[in-house]
């Protein structure tokens, strides 16, 4: 199976959302148990804020299957130095 990841934008919001509905089980685990645009908006725009890269899984035929926030420099490293 091949997989691509890209960078998705608010334009991208309708197929974001079609991944959160998807994914409403483990939402409502969650404060919000219902995806809806508001959210997708949300947290696009957290990512953005964040210094984050928000991105799609695309299928072979360039579908949105998942999504993704990179946020590499919020990594820090616990471990005991001493």
């Amino acid at each position: 199976m091949t997989l691509t990841l890209r960078k998705l934008m608010a334009e991208d919001a309708d197929e974001i959302l079609q991944v959160y509905r998807q994914s409403e089980g483990f939402l409502a685990l969650g404060p919000e148990p219902n995806a809806s645009h508001k959210m997708v908006m949300d947290d696009l725009r957290i990512s953005g804020e964040t210094g984050g890269r928000f991105c799609g899984i695309l299928n072979a035929d360039g579908t949105v299957v998942g999504v993704i926030d990179f946020v590499s420099h919020a990594y820090q490293d616990h471990r005991d130095t001493a």
